[in-house]
């Protein structure tokens, strides 16, 4: 690979400069601060119980929650794009992965009540999915 990089190969107009280092200087500075991280796991473990409490409220939908911290995935036992939708449409973005996975990818600084706020909007998706697969199969 080290052949393909001569001179004038490779360039970026935002890497390297001073704004650019920093910027990620500020950013490191955040993430190692352990009260910053006891921050995010609290959140974390919050969205991880409130998640499990979502998966017991619509057990027919929801086959496992998967992840850590507070990358997570629910796995479906549907379709996952009317839930996205369905979520979307609430003004939530999640997104779909794997084997019928909804993804949900907030950042650090998420709250417990953002949390709140998105298991909140994920059951209304959720139970608008099933009430839609219910009209479709009664068809």
């Amino acid at each position: 690979a080290a052949k393909g990089m001569v001179k004038g190969a490779h360039g970026s107009t935002y890497g390297g400069n001073p704004l650019a280092m920093a910027v990620g200087k500020a950013a490191f500075n955040i993430l190692a601060d352990p009260e910053f991280l006891e921050g995010v796991r609290n959140t974390a473990n919050h969205m991880g119980q409130a998640l499990e409490g979502l998966k017991d409220r619509h057990p027919e939908l929801i086959e496992e929650i998967r992840g850590r911290g507070l990358l997570r995935g629910i796995k479906l036992k549907i379709d996952p794009k009317p839930v996205q939708a369905g979520a979307r449409a609430r003004g939530l973005l999640v997104g779909v992965a794997g084997d019928n996975c909804v993804r949900l990818a907030p950042p650090l600084i998420a709250t417990g009540e953002d949390v709140a706020t998105a298991i909140e909007i994920l059951d209304q998706a959720l139970a608008a999915a099933k009430a839609s697969a219910a009209a479709e199969s009664g068809r």
